[in-house]
């Protein structure tokens, strides 16, 4: 499949649509899992879920043509530091665990490499853990 925008857009929103359909698996309501803006935050407090999808460069045949279409998935789990920091991390890894076994088990062409999720950010307010996969049509 040749990457055109409208094919990028559609996969973003089938990616979305796969959190959502299991946003309680994840411990989140299907309306806190957004497609993420760079450089805006969400007008959310959390908890909540922020989705980006990336083309990534792909090999090339011998006429230079995409073998075949890479997106770079990075979704951000955000939770509220409250009561505690250690609750938060919990909660924020907890839900990007959740959505990794809801991608793994989905009819998405989906490959996550060893360290797939990862500590972001520890803040006073809130703690983020990012998941990456990567995804093909």
């Amino acid at each position: 499949m040749a990457y055109t925008s409208g094919s990028y857009k559609a996969l973003w929103d089938q990616v979305i649509q796969v959190l959502r359909n299991d946003a309680a698996t994840i411990g989140l309501d299907a309306a806190r899992i957004v497609a993420g803006e760079f450089g805006k935050n969400p007008p959310m407090r959390p908890p909540y879920a922020l989705v980006f999808l990336e083309a990534t460069t792909s090999p090339l045949d011998a006429r230079g043509v995409p073998i075949d279409d890479d997106y770079l998935l990075t979704c951000f789990f955000v939770a509220e530091a409250r009561p505690t920091q250690q609750e938060a991390i919990a909660k924020a890894y907890d839900m990007a665990r959740q959505a990794l076994e809801v991608l793994a088990a989905s009819t998405l062409s989906v490959w996550f490499e060893s360290r797939a999720i990862v500590l972001d950010t520890v803040e006073a307010d809130w703690v983020v853990y990012r998941l990456e996969a990567h995804v093909t049509p």
